[in-house]
């Protein structure tokens, strides 16, 4: 049998923590390092425009399903998006919900052809709520 495997480098899997890393420099470090536009990263997940705008600027912070969408968005490793959440001041606890995030944010890397959509049937298939949706 054979397998088809992905070649990922340290550079795609350990987040870079620079000293005067904020949350905008680094969404725009990460966007920029995959090519996306405000424009593209905004079709994809489903998150206006003006709202990534702000985030990259810093004038207003995406809560853990925003940063998330994101993550997927730009095939980001757990380590890359566990980062951003920690810079936009959230974390994941340890309930449920947040344990099926936590799934969903390291396979993220490993799954690249997995879609916000495919992760919200995961959900509903194991019984998270419409409202705890991606």
């Amino acid at each position: 049998m054979e397998h088809s495997f992905k070649k990922i480098s340290l550079a795609q899997m350990v987040a870079v923590k620079l000293p005067d890393d904020d949350f905008g420099k680094v969404l725009v470090r990460y966007m920029d390092e995959d090519s996306v536009s405000i424009k593209s990263l905004s079709l994809i997940t489903g998150i206006k425009e003006t709202a990534i705008s702000e985030y990259r600027h810093n004038k207003h912070m995406p809560g853990i399903k925003a940063i998330i969408k994101i993550s997927i968005a730009l095939h980001l490793s757990k380590d890359k998006s566990i980062y951003l959440l920690r810079l936009s001041g959230n974390a994941l606890d340890n309930t449920y919900v947040h344990n099926f995030y936590d799934n969903i944010l390291g396979c993220i890397l490993f799954e690249p052809e997995r879609t916000i959509d495919d992760y919200n049937d995961l959900l509903r298939f194991n019984g998270i709520a419409e409202k705890d949706l991606l």
